[in-house]
């Protein structure tokens, strides 16, 4: 469980009932909460708390994990020693590849190999591309060409039928005037200049002459563009030969070559794989075995005694001493040996004994001061070792007790003030409230905090509330 101040709690605010009981002022509550109690009061005065502890298993759980244990060792070792068995077949049926140094040298030269032809191939195919790309650049220059001479052609053919139409016009008579349209009744009345028909015909003879020159050029473009077709193509033709037989050595050559190499690889790869596999098995059956024979060798611890082991710890600090010394100012001569030993009672809890004497003997009103002085005690030990403490406590009626015992108890005067006194001179940084009906020594009652419940408005403080 976690810690509280719920847990702390019972050190700090006591009740009357707890500090007569017989049952050690350590413990509260019912008696399931005994280990915690015991765990608590542990912590107070040694600051380790139970987070490490680890669990015990009793003896026939720890047989049955122990048989199941070396149960699965033993169906693990079966399983690899069937694992080898099934190795060593495979091992047998693959034949030991001699791959040597040699055949890596030999299978990197023919990766350079092919890397290089996938080079050549790749710049095959660029040539490729842009051989095919120049034949139809031509071939629509070709085009064209072929149009510019159809062109030319109609050119020359409408020049000439000038040539000869204005022959034929020159034979007709003409009864409107080409210029103006008009009848021609009178040849003086219009004045217009004719053509001159001869240089007409001398102007179309020009033009012929000319067309004939570039269409003499055009000729001598399309026959150039058609050698450079030509010549296009035989190199296209050579690329893609020359492709073939790259291919044709990367497939029917190379290619198979290297696939024998690489199966002789991947048997010689397998057959190392096996072999480390069978090594990693026969290490996993010794580790396997060690570990049954080690399992079966090993014997039940039983339950260590923890609880003596605190005791011892609480029986060795300054905290017994401490006690003793407060018990003697206040109840006991002081100067008579008075040890305080813990020990576990006869109800399996921790409780001390003063002198030999078990504390349950004294009557109910010494039980009530020894109770008292006990958490008082508790208080001073953890403020002077730095433990967790609320530096605060409050006694219910740790006098008043004598009154209310079947022995008729009497406590000596001297004994409640010196018990007043003890109060007074520890805890001057700290605070105590005690709840009694006792008076206080005169030589304190001036110098601790009073309140007297009087139960009467004119005086004192009525009450509680």
């Amino acid at each position: 469980v976690n810690f509280s101040f719920r847990n702390l709690a019972p050190f700090l605010f006591v009740k009357e009932d707890v500090m007569i009981s017989e049952r050690s002022p350590i413990y509260v509550g019912s008696y399931t909460d005994r280990t915690l109690c015991f765990n608590i009061f542990k912590f107070l005065l040694t600051g380790i708390d139970d987070s490490t502890l680890k669990k015990t298993e009793k003896k026939e759980i720890w047989t049955a994990k122990k048989s199941a244990n070396i149960d699965l060792l033993t169906q693990l070792l079966e399983d690899e020693i069937e694992k080898i068995d099934l190795l060593k077949r495979q091992q047998d049926e693959i034949a030991q590849s001699n791959f040597d140094e040699m055949n890596l040298n030999e299978i990197e030269a023919i990766q350079t190999e092919i890397t290089e032809l996938n080079d050549q191939l790749s710049q095959n195919e660029r040539l490729k591309h842009k051989l095919q790309a120049d034949i139809a650049y031509n071939e629509n220059l070709k085009y064209k060409f072929h149009l510019l001479k159809e062109q030319y052609l109609s050119d020359i053919e409408r020049l000439q039928f000038i040539d000869e139409g204005s022959f034929l016009l020159n034979q007709l008579y003409a009864t409107k005037c080409p210029h103006c349209g008009e009848t021609i009744t009178e040849f003086g009345l219009h004045n217009h200049e004719d053509i001159n028909m001869e240089d007409v015909n001398q102007s179309c003879s020009f033009e012929i002459e000319k067309i004939q020159k570039n269409l003499k050029e055009l000729q001598k473009s399309i026959i150039t563009v058609e050698s450079i077709m030509e010549d296009l193509h035989e190199e296209f033709l050579k690329v893609i030969d020359g492709a073939a037989i790259l291919k044709k050595n990367l497939e029917s050559v190379l290619h198979p070559k290297l696939a024998n190499l690489q199966e002789q690889w991947d048997r010689s790869l397998q057959h190392n794989v096996l072999l480390s596999e069978m090594e990693s098995a026969n290490a996993q059956v010794e580790y396997l075995q060690t570990l049954i024979t080690n399992t079966s060798s090993t014997k039940h611890k039983n339950n260590e005694n923890s609880n003596d082991e605190i005791i011892k710890t609480i029986n060795e600090s300054s905290f017994p001493t401490m006690l003793e010394t407060n018990l003697k100012n206040c109840l006991f001569l002081e100067n008579a040996s008075l040890p305080i030993t813990f020990y576990m009672n006869s109800d399996q809890e921790l409780d001390f004994l003063i002198k030999g004497e078990e504390r349950e003997v004294f009557g109910k009103g010494y039980r009530s001061i020894i109770s008292s002085i006990f958490q008082a005690t508790l208080m001073l030990y953890c403020k002077a070792k730095d433990l967790p403490h609320l530096n605060s406590l409050i006694l219910d009626s740790p006098v008043n007790a004598f009154k209310d015992t079947d022995e008729n108890e009497q406590l000596p005067k001297s004994i409640q003030n010196r018990f007043f006194n003890f109060l007074y001179s520890n805890f001057k940084d700290s605070q105590i409230i005690v709840i009694e009906n006792s008076s206080v020594p005169e030589d304190l009652a001036n110098k601790i905090n009073i309140l007297e419940f009087t139960r009467d408005k004119t005086k004192g403080r009525y009450g509680f509330f």
